[in-house]
């Protein structure tokens, strides 16, 4: 697909060249979860986090959640982050011949 961006002078021209490059603050994460949703009328906020089954000192099993990072981005990306991960998705399903499991939610308040 062909991006196009209006100049200066608003005429339309066609992007020759994507540079890519990582910021110095960029990162890496490993996430089992993720929780969010629309905050207002301004963005969508995605919490991703890596969750354990662990027991409690008393012998309880409890879930644990070790936050790793929230993303925060516009409407407009999230559609598009679901479009693309959609299509990536089914890509995936297709090739590896299997519908990918994704399990039930566990509730917040489980005590």
């Amino acid at each position: 697909m062909k991006v196009k961006v209006v100049d200066e002078n608003g005429k339309t021209q066609v992007v020759k060249k994507v540079v890519e490059e990582k910021s110095p603050n960029y990162i890496e994460i490993y996430a089992t979860s993720i929780e969010g949703g629309p905050f207002g009328p301004y963005d969508f906020r995605l919490n991703f986090y890596e969750e354990s089954i662990e027991k409690s000192n008393a012998g309880n099993v409890i879930v644990k959640r070790n936050h790793k990072a929230k993303v925060i981005v516009s409407y407009a990306t999230a559609k598009q982050l679901v479009k693309w991960m959609e299509k990536h998705l089914d890509i995936y399903e297709k090739d590896s011949g299997h519908e990918i499991f994704v399990g039930n939610e566990i509730p917040k308040d489980t005590e």
